[in-house]
């Protein structure tokens, strides 16, 4: 069961809060494969503020650029099991942050964390560091231009890191991993290949061995 802060748990109480989600994407440079990070929250103003880290448990403190109305976020499902969770996060490419970090590099099987932080009303200081509400990676990022007069959009389609557990390992298929189990053993030495070998069959393969003899 996931903890709540007692100042956060108090605000929510007495109903008197100020919520707010902030995306952290990870996306590689297209051109040097350096990953670079870029952070967005659902308000006009630029902020910056302690979050868990969903990977480490550790609180950074993270800046993030305002995005407002031009993010939405799916809905996130909980539940304490090993099943990975999806969801879709829909940015508008009019923000030129956006555009860049989706854009100008590839945010695809790289890390994305949404945190939800709490806030007073009054001050709009943060209660307590925001916890994350979502880790896992991007799967796919298509990007939908609107015809003239139309909306253009992003959309970013996540899941959860235990996707990860359905995945077959890398020595499973891979013919360094296999020598290193048994230097005479060559199963998998053309496995990279395999795919853009053509077998011949039949009368193709006597036509075959016949040019090569003549």
């Amino acid at each position: 069961m996931r903890s709540v802060d007692s100042a956060v748990q108090a605000a929510r109480e007495a109903r008197r809060l100020v919520e707010r989600e902030f995306i952290w994407i990870e996306a590689r440079d297209r051109t040097t494969g350096a990953i670079e990070a870029q952070g967005f929250v659902s308000d006009i103003n630029e902020m910056t503020v302690p979050v868990v880290d969903g990977f480490t448990r550790e609180t950074v403190t993270r800046s993030f650029v305002g995005a407002g109305s031009l993010i939405s976020i799916g809905d996130i499902e909980t539940a304490n099991d090993n099943n990975y969770r999806s969801v879709e996060i829909t940015l508008s490419p009019l923000n030129d942050d956006v555009a860049q970090a989706i854009r100008g590099y590839d945010p695809r099987q790289c890390h994305i964390q949404i945190y939800s932080g709490t806030f007073d009303p009054d001050t709009m200081e943060l209660l307590a560091p925001a916890e994350p509400i979502f880790v896992g990676r991007v799967d796919e990022a298509p990007i939908t231009t609107g015809a003239e007069g139309s909306v253009s959009s992003i959309t970013l389609k996540c899941r959860t890191d235990a996707q990860e557990l359905d995945r077959a390992p890398a020595w499973k298929r891979s013919n360094e991993n296999q020598a290193l189990r048994d230097s005479t053993d060559t199963f998998f030495k053309y496995v990279t290949i395999m795919d853009s070998i053509t077998i011949p069959w039949g009368e193709k393969w006597s036509a075959i061995k016949s040019n090569k003899a003549a």
